[in-house]
């Protein structure tokens, strides 16, 4: 059985060889005809030149195309891949939450049985239930706003705390929308921040 011949991948830096190759061959014959030498034709030499060339560039062309083509099918496949993923992600945290749900229900009710039962001994084949106090400091709820972080109070409740723990300070309050807003339109200059300008994404479609 004869073999197929194997057929060569024709790439655009094989396609600048070649074209350097034609270029060195016709500055040796532009060399040949400014030293008067006969037989030589440099418009001849120019036109083969470029008929040998011209193939080759539309193969490589062809062939750098088709290396695109992949790489764009390659993306289109890995963006399904990533919807289907998340989509699976979704599914699961969803599921997920459903059980922490249904797990946080029955021990609350194991524990609500424990209170209620002190006598009893509450044991599985594996495990054992109790319940025992919260490590760390005890828990505090306040029946008053309280800004998180900063435990700003509202003067109308100031009185309400001991006079040695208030102290009173001055809050500077950035309005942070409007801020933006005018350095992005150039109404002010600032050297506390930097507008950057809009990124970029490859867009499939």
């Amino acid at each position: 059985m004869t073999e197929k011949p194997a057929i060569q991948k024709v790439t655009l830096s094989s396609s600048i060889m070649h074209l350097q190759s034609i270029m060195e061959t016709v500055e040796r014959i532009s060399e040949q005809q400014a030293e008067g030498q006969e037989g030589v034709n440099l418009e001849e030499a120019m036109d083969s030149a470029m008929d040998s060339l011209m193939p080759v560039i539309n193969q490589a062309m062809d062939n750098f195309e088709e290396r695109i083509d992949a790489r764009i099918n390659f993306l289109e496949y890995a963006a399904i891949l990533e919807n289907k993923f998340k989509a699976d992600a979704d599914y699961l945290a969803k599921k997920a939450k459903v059980l922490a749900n249904v797990q946080e229900r029955l021990k609350n009710h194991t524990k609500q049985l424990i209170l209620e039962n002190p006598q009893m001994e509450f044991k599985g084949t594996m495990k054992k239930f109790a319940v025992q106090k919260n490590g760390g400091k005890t828990p505090i709820t306040y029946n008053v706003i309280l800004q998180s972080m900063s435990n700003i109070v509202d003067p109308n409740d100031v009185g309400r705390f001991p006079e040695d723990l208030i102290q009173k300070v001055t809050v500077f309050q950035l309005d942070k929308s409007l801020f933006e807003s005018k350095l992005r339109t150039q109404e002010i200059e600032s050297d506390v921040a930097v507008v950057h300008p809009a990124g970029t994404h490859l867009r499939i479609k």
